[in-house]
């Protein structure tokens, strides 16, 4: 339980601090990028770890295959932000940040679709991995898009976009869903939680 409470602190001490950076740097793009994508990687390193500690039926440890686990988390929340160049059509970061609608990852209803999909084919093809890889993804991205959705909310598509989430519930759903994600690991999960790195 100490655990969960590190990490739940870590995520929303990274939250506020990598916040307050991104609006200190607002006026030079290249270090509002920075701060803005550390902040989500770390908020997913954060999240998945958060995640682990959470689980009841084998013992948490920070070793091995769950440290680099918990380091894929983080890439994935970071370089969901890598579309915004695809959007753009160009490799200029001016570009990038300033697009008129929404580049492709950040439409959650995508991602729930796809993440549907994933762990339906994981019980098909009773691959305990592909279970664990996307609860991985489902963390990272959706870290990702409540972060994003204190200025824009949360983008379902077709039906539109949610109101912004005010701050402090943005907060609130970050420390909440790695205690939503936990639930997908040992109870569904098909033969309980299975670390990523070992295939």
């Amino acid at each position: 339980m100490q655990l969960c409470l590190l990490f739940t602190a870590s995520i929303c001490l990274t939250a506020l601090i990598g916040d307050k950076l991104v609006d200190l740097f607002s006026n030079l793009n290249e270090l509002k990028a920075l701060a803005d994508s550390s902040t989500h990687g770390l908020i997913g390193v954060f999240s998945w770890a958060a995640t682990l500690s959470y689980l009841r039926s084998k013992r948490f440890s920070l070793t091995g295959n769950r440290l680099l686990d918990i380091g894929l988390c983080g890439i994935i929340a970071s370089v969901i932000d890598l579309d915004h160049f695809y959007a753009a059509k160009s490799f200029s970061l001016t570009a990038a940040t300033s697009l008129d609608r929404r580049p492709p990852l950040h439409c959650t209803s995508l991602w729930l679709i796809v993440l549907s999909l994933a762990l339906i084919s994981s019980v098909v093809l009773k691959a305990e991995w592909l279970w664990t890889l996307a609860s991985m993804i489902g963390v990272a991205v959706f870290s990702h898009h409540i972060r994003d959705a204190t200025r824009r909310g949360i983008w379902l598509w077709p039906v539109g976009s949610t109101p912004p989430i005010p701050y402090f519930g943005y907060i609130l759903l970050l420390t909440i869903l790695p205690l939503v994600a936990s639930y997908f690991l040992p109870q569904h999960a098909p033969g309980g939680y299975s670390e990523i790195s070992t295939v």
